[in-house]
C-alpha cells in the first residue's frame, strides 16, 4: 500500500503539479492568454479543495478511502483527456476543474487516510514514505517537457489520462479500507491469543452473533431438514483452540476466558519446536510448562487436551486433569499396523 501510495504521487506530482507551468507557458504563447488568466485556474484548485474538504471526509468515512481514491483516478486521467479537447479559456478552467476534482479525490489526503487505518508504530515512516513520491515525480519531469516540445500539449494531455488510468487505476485496488476487513492487523502484527480465540469462535456462530455463513441446504443442515437449524446449531457445536506457542502459554487464562470456547488442546510438536525443541514431544523442560497448562485450563473452566503417543506420558497427563487425550492417529495406527503385518511374512 505505501508502495501504491507513493507511485500515485509521483504520477500527480509529474503529469500535474510539476507540469502545470509548462502547459501555461505553451498555452499562453499558443493562445495568446495571459498568465493571470492561466492562473486563475491554479486559484479554482484552491477554491475547490476547500469545498471539495468536507464532502471528501464525509465520502472517505461513508464509501472508504479506496473508494474515493479509484474514483478520484479515472476523474483525474479524464480531466486530462478533456483537457487535450479545449479550445477556449472557460473549456480551460471546465477541464482543469475536472482534472483538480480527480487530483483531490486521488490526492494525499486519502492515502493518507488509507495508510493511518493500517500503520500506527510504522506510521511516521509510512506516510513519509507516500510524501516522497513528490520528489520522485520531480525525475520524470523532463520526459513531460521532451513530450510538450515533442508532440504538443495536446496529445502530451490525452497521453497522461490514458497513462493515470492505465497505471493509476490497478494502483488503487492496492488500496484497502481497514486491516480488520481483511483479517489483518495494525502494522502487520499477529492478533492477541485472545483475539484469535474470539475469532474462533465466530466462525461457528451466524450473524449477528458471529460470521458463519449461511446456507439453508448443506450437509450440516441435512440438506434443509433440520428444524430451526441456524437458530440452535452453535448448542451443538464444541470449539477448541489450540494452544501451540509461548505467547499462547501466557495468554491462557485469556484464551479459556472467551465466552464459546469449550476447550483448548496443547499441540506438543508445535509448542516444543516454537521454544526450541525441534522434533520433540517429550522434552524435560516442556512437559511440566504442558502439565501446569492442563491445570490452568482446568481453573479456568474449560477442557484441556493433548495428544501424545507416549503411554506413560498419557496416563500422566489424564491424571494431571487432561479431559480429552489422543494417544494415537488413523495414519499413525494404519502404518504400525501394515508394517507388523508385513514383518510375519518376511524371511
Amino acid at each position: 500500500m505505501v508502495g501504491a501510495g507513493c507511485a500515485l504521487q509521483v504520477l500527480q506530482s509529474c503529469l500535474l503539479l510539476q507540469a502545470f507551468g509548462a502547459y501555461v507557458a505553451i498555452l499562453r504563447d499558443e493562445r495568446g492568454w495571459s498568465k493571470t488568466e492561466l492562473a486563475g485556474a491554479a486559484a479554482l484548485h484552491q477554491v475547490e479543495a476547500a469545498i471539495l474538504g468536507p464532502i471528501l471526509g464525509w465520502m472517505i468515512d461513508r464509501f472508504g478511502a479506496q473508494g474515493v481514491i479509484r474514483i478520484g483516478v479515472v476523474v483525474f486521467g479524464v480531466g486530462f483527456m478533456l483537457l487535450s479537447t479545449i479550445d477556449s479559456l472557460i473549456g480551460f478552467y471546465a477541464a482543469f476543474v475536472v482534472v483538480a476534482l480527480g487530483a483531490s479525490l486521488a490526492g494525499f489526503f486519502p492515502i493518507n487516510v488509507a495508510l493511518i487505518h493500517w500503520f500506527e508504530r510504522k506510521r511516521a515512516r509510512a506516510l513519509s514514505s507516500v510524501q516522497f513520491g513528490f520528489a520522485l515525480g520531480g525525475i520524470a519531469m523532463p520526459a513531460v517537457a521532451w513530450s510538450l516540445a515533442t508532440f504538443g500539449w495536446r496529445v502530451t494531455a490525452f497521453a497522461s489520462g490514458i497513462i493515470i488510468i492505465v497505471v493509476g487505476f490497478p494502483l488503487s485496488l492496492v488500496m484497502r479500507r481497514r486491516p480488520e476487513d481483511y483479517g489483518e492487523r495494525v502494522d502487520g502484527e499477529p492478533a492477541p491469543p485472545k483475539e484469535e480465540a474470539a475469532a474462533a469462535v465466530s466462525y461457528t456462530r451466524y450473524p449477528p452473533k458471529g460470521v458463519r455463513g449461511v446456507a439453508g441446504t448443506t450437509r450440516a443442515t441435512r440438506f434443509g431438514r433440520v428444524k430451526d437449524y441456524a437458530k440452535r446449531a452453535h448448542e451443538e457445536i464444541c470449539v477448541l483452540v489450540q494452544v501451540e506457542t509461548q505467547k499462547a502459554l501466557d495468554n491462557i487464562e485469556a484464551i479459556a476466558a472467551v465466552d464459546g470456547v469449550d476447550g483448548v488442546f496443547i499441540g506438543p510438536a508445535d509448542l516444543h519446536a516454537s521454544l526450541g525443541h525441534m522434533g520433540e514431544t517429550t522434552n524435560p523442560k516442556v512437559v511440566p510448562l504442558i502439565d501446569e497448562a492442563i491445570r490452568r485450563i482446568r481453573k479456568g473452566g474449560k477442557a484441556p487436551g493433548i495428544l501424545t503417543t507416549n503411554e506413560e506420558l498419557a496416563r500422566r497427563q489424564l491424571d494431571g486433569g487432561a479431559l480429552f487425550v489422543a494417544v494415537g492417529n488413523d495414519i499413525g495406527i494404519l502404518a504400525r499396523g501394515a508394517e507388523a503385518l508385513a514383518a510375519k511374512f518376511k524371511s
